[in-house]
């Protein structure tokens, strides 16, 4: 009777992302593996063992690495770090204003102040039709503006809305 072992399953790799937004499930976990031509299957956490290597819509949180035969249940190699998803701060802000002066001027302002998310940021005043890099909108007349914070991983929010009138 010849009794043999199987291949040992070398982990060459992991990868993964964080989520982009405070509070997505779009965070990543990729495994390259291999078990001297066996086929693999792999788990992450709770999840079940799957032949796919891309965990995908995952949210922040720790996760546990196992990698078995798809032929030998037991032989199972858990890696030996778990791999954090992290999150970022919750995207927020605030905006000052300064109301038009004089009858007819178009003089007022807004400035938005971010917290959190990724940076860099762009600003809006239409809803988001239009971003700018620049904090301070100046020169705005009478009318409505809706205003938008963006940041690097294209996280918004709507700190408010602003509506300048024409003094008396």
């Amino acid at each position: 009777v010849i009794v043999t072992q199987p291949p040992q399953i070398v982990i060459n790799s992991i990868t993964s992302t964080n989520v982009t937004c405070y509070g997505a499930y779009d965070g990543t976990i990729t495994i390259d593996a291999s078990a001297g031509g066996e086929m693999v299957e792999y788990s992450i956490g709770e999840t079940g063992f799957s032949p796919q290597n891309v965990f995908t819509g995952l949210s922040p949180a720790s996760y546990q690495i196992d990698i078995r035969f798809a032929s030998v249940y037991s032989c199972i190699l858990t890696y030996q770090n778990s791999i954090v998803i992290n999150e970022p701060i919750q995207l927020s802000g605030t905006y000052e204003q300064t109301n038009i002066t004089c009858y007819g001027a178009d003089n007022g302002t807004i400035t938005f102040t971010p917290f959190g998310g990724t940076t860099p940021y762009q600003y809006s005043v239409d809803g988001a039709n239009t971003f700018s890099i620049d904090s301070l909108f100046s020169d705005l007349g009478t009318g409505t503006y809706i205003l938008k914070i963006k940041d690097a991983n294209s996280c918004m929010i709507h700190p408010g809305d602003i509506t300048f009138t024409e003094p008396a």
